[in-house]
């Protein structure tokens, strides 16, 4: 903030000198930049510098990784992206049976799960690549534009339920080392957010005015938080706990709200049944038994991973924020708003079965507007103590915090996987058609890259994880062998692949899965050759090799498709989807 008023003061001295040379110039930037003009610094509580702050560190953000293309994260982030051109390539093939249409499409690129995962962020991802092209840099700007709304809506928050200058304090959201990661990541999380703040925000608006409009945006948001990503419903929770602290109980008798909790129910009910469904196994990491919840350790998790995600220094600040709550009447009702909504996020958060560090960036928004309406409400005491110009104290304040921030932000690493463009620029080259066999780690991203060449669907993939053997979710569960010697992989491979170039990723530990072991010794046979091997620098994989399958080898017309999710031993066909 001091920063820009300093450069604003430069470009003040700079006009001053040049104004009276042109008196068009002059009544122009008086128009625009005087006490009443359009971009009138205003003591620092000028929506529109608050904006062009918010762009600028935003852009900021986006510029520390701006080579990564976000398909680092194993398995998760790839099938994300693919959903999206699942999505849009279903739609545009309506009227067609959907569950077919999903088979057949696993077939040839199998990467997609589109009945795990809620689908509003696919839709929009698809229009994106309808537009834009297929490509990871477009879901990844997807994501990127997710934070910047995000932000938009904590300065909105800030600026109306803590102060005009305080909408300043949004800088510190984007720059946090949980916002930054994932925001460079094709993941759910930074939407589910942003999704949950626009939900939050509008609830809150409602809340103050219950005869307000403003009750259907906060039931569509309501709708969209769980439709963009599962445990962001949490914050349906806080929602109804806002409702019983405000003590709207009465709301329920109104017409308006019993219709829309009954739309909700219908619009949700048949997402859940098709998941209940299809995706079991996911369904089973979602609800702890009572062994779990019974133990201290499973309540403590996110205390020891949100500062990963939070700095120490932010957290620090939001302590002070609450404190501040406990005697600032004019700051009070706000902190106890936050501190619920921290609370009940925490608690459902922690009652999940399945939990990672990332979900706890639900927790992000209120900690910044903790720290910095804290902040505001404490040197606003100043006031008592003669301390006429504490709105400035409060200006210096933040400032210094934020330019530590924005130092602090260019440490953080985001993990990338260096390699992969020449190995699939060899690939489009060499196999311009036909199946691809591919084992090993990162064959999401793999799959992923080998369909942004294939606008016609003359190209697929085949992986060893259901080829030769299968799991459900990790790597070890549900795992069922395939293939129990040398020449049943070359068996394999000769009559259910119809693959003449085989890609193996080589893993930086020793696999412990026998088939893979098997494929391993059987690549040393006179069936196969080494035809170039692709240095790769990431976390799971040191090197890359391709290998032509040299016996003739029979393309199946439909292929088995091994489904433990749904259940050891389950196994469904269908034929690779065709233009």
């Amino acid at each position: 903030m001091m920063i820009l008023h300093a450069f604003w003061a430069l470009c003040k001295l700079g006009m001053h000198k040049t104004l009276h040379t042109s008196p068009a110039i002059r009544r122009m930037c008086q128009a625009w930049t005087g006490p009443r003009g359009a971009w009138a610094w205003q003591a620092g509580t000028a929506v529109r510098w608050q904006a062009l702050g918010l762009l600028l560190v935003w852009a900021y953000v986006v510029g520390l990784h701006a080579s990564n293309d976000g398909l680092w994260f194993e398995g998760d982030a790839a099938r994300h992206a693919a959903n999206g051109i699942f999505w849009w390539d279903f739609l545009r093939h309506v009227p067609t049976p959907p569950l077919q249409f999903a088979l057949d499409y696993y077939a040839r690129y199998p990467m997609i799960h589109p009945i795990a995962y809620p689908p509003f962020f696919y839709l929009l991802e698809g229009v994106a690549f309808a537009v834009f092209g297929v490509s990871p840099w477009v879901a990844k700007s997807l994501v990127l534009l997710f934070a910047l709304l995000g932000g938009a809506y904590v300065m909105a928050w800030l600026r109306r339920w803590v102060a005009a200058e305080a909408g300043w304090g949004v800088l510190l959201l984007l720059v946090q080392p949980g916002v930054i990661l994932w925001s460079h990541t094709i993941m759910l999380n930074v939407p589910a957010m942003t999704m949950s703040l626009l939900a939050l925000y509008y609830t809150h608006r409602w809340l103050e005015a219950p005869a307000s409009r403003y009750l259907y945006v906060a039931a569509g948001g309501a709708l969209l938080v769980p439709l963009t990503y599962a445990p962001a419903g949490v914050t349906l929770g806080v929602i109804l706990a806002w409702g019983l602290l405000e003590r709207r109980w009465g709301l329920l008798r109104d017409r308006r709200v019993r219709r829309l909790l009954l739309g909700l129910s219908l619009a949700m009910g048949p997402w859940v049944l098709l998941a209940l469904y299809w995706a079991p196994a996911h369904f089973s990491l979602t609800f702890p038994g009572s062994a779990h919840l019974a133990h201290l350790d499973y309540w403590l998790y996110y205390v020891w991973q949100i500062p990963t995600l939070m700095r120490l220094e932010t957290l620090a600040i939001a302590g002070l924020g609450i404190l501040a709550g406990l005697w600032d009447r004019r700051w009070r009702h706000e902190a106890r708003m936050l501190m619920v909504w921290s609370g009940v996020g925490y608690l459902g958060l922690s009652y999940l079965l399945s939990r990672e560090a990332r979900y706890a960036l639900l927790l992000g928004p209120p900690c910044i507007i903790l720290a910095v309406g804290g902040l505001h409400a404490a040197l606003r005491a100043l006031r008592a103590y003669g301390q006429a110009h504490w709105a400035r104290v409060f200006g210096v304040v933040l400032s210094a915090i934020l330019v530590l921030h924005l130092g602090l932000a260019a440490t953080v690493k985001v993990p990338h996987i260096h390699g992969l463009q020449a190995l699939m620029t060899f690939l489009e080259r060499e196999a311009p058609r036909g199946f691809l066999f591919y084992d090993g780690w990162y064959a999401g991203a793999f799959t992923f890259y080998v369909r942004t060449q294939d606008a016609r669907f003359e190209r697929g993939v085949v992986l060893g994880n259901k080829l030769l053997y299968a799991s459900a979710l990790f790597a070890d569960w549900q795992l069922t062998e395939r293939v129990a010697s040398v020449t049943d992989v070359v068996e394999a491979l000769r009559t259910q692949c119809g693959c003449p170039w085989l890609v193996i990723a080589r893993a930086s530990r020793a696999t412990t899965i026998a088939a893979v072991q098997h494929l391993y010794a059987a690549l040393q046979g006179p069936e196969f050759q080494l035809v170039r091997s692709f240095p790769i620098t990431s976390e799971l994989v040191t090197q890359i090799d391709v290998y032509r399958f040299l016996p003739s080898a029979l393309t199946p017309q439909e292929r088995e498709l091994p489904f433990p999710n749904l259940g050891v031993g389950t196994v469904l066909r269908a034929k690779p989807i065709e233009p």
